[in-house]
């Protein structure tokens, strides 16, 4: 991959739909639209699965997940 994502290109690496990606560019993954088509900095990409990420342990407590820091 280069350093930057297509919209297809996007998709597979979030595992998602290709609409569910064209929803993502522009409104949470910031995007530009280059050569024709819409693309996305694989940076800023990364940089919003790591905002995404839960850290810590999660366990269960009386049915119900919880998290452990």
């Amino acid at each position: 991959m280069s350093d930057r994502l297509t919209t297809e290109e996007l998709a597979a690496y979030l595992r998602v739909s290709p609409d569910t990606a064209r929803r993502y560019m522009g409104r949470t993954i910031p995007a530009a639209f280059v050569g024709g088509r819409w693309t996305a900095a694989k940076a800023d990409v990364d940089r919003y699965l790591q905002s995404k990420t839960v850290t810590g342990r999660a366990t269960r407590r009386r049915g119900r997940a919880s998290s452990i820091t």
